[in-house]
């Protein structure tokens, strides 16, 4: 691995913290997050494999949950249950609906998506680091619905 993706794999968690820490400057900033939902599915249509790379070595969140999981020493398995298509399906349907209705009723006010689209990232990082403390650091990757559509788009490609 080159030294500019080691450097990255290691500490790209910062770049999720500072979209944390971006409502101290301005709400607005937090919309620079789309980034991290709109750039790996460009990634998966663009390469005819791999598409879960992004989530391996370059996902933000997924090292931040790395970090700071670190030191937990649960290894328990998550429950099948939860790593099935279908309870992957809602919850991209439920955080899709989510963003959805905050962009039909915050789409002419940057100030307002933005707060919006904050809203659902620190619900998604609190039940990530809830699954990190009970189950393994990146459990919430198993669920993911970023993962859960890179997934779909590899298993089309598969049929074609």
């Amino acid at each position: 691995m080159n030294i500019i993706k080691k450097f990255y794999n290691n500490l790209s968690y910062l770049i999720f913290l500072l979209i944390l820490c971006s409502i101290i400057i301005d709400i607005r900033l937090a919309s620079i997050a789309i980034i991290c939902i709109v750039g790996p599915i460009i990634y998966a249509f663009s390469t005819k494999k791999h598409g879960r790379r992004w989530c391996r070595y370059a996902c933000p969140r997924g090292n931040f949950y790395n970090v700071v999981g670190n030191n937990l020493r649960n290894k328990r398995q998550l429950p099948k249950i939860l790593k099935t298509v279908i309870i992957r399906t809602i919850i991209v349907l439920f955080l899709f609906c989510m963003f959805g209705l905050a962009i039909y009723h915050n789409y002419d006010d940057l100030q307002d998506f933005s707060s919006s689209f904050y809203q659902i990232i620190l619900l998604t990082t609190w039940i990530g680091l809830i699954m990190a403390h009970v189950f393994y650091p990146r459990s919430w990757c198993a669920v993911c619905p970023v993962g859960s559509i890179i997934d779909a788009i590899e298993y089309k490609k598969k049929d074609n």
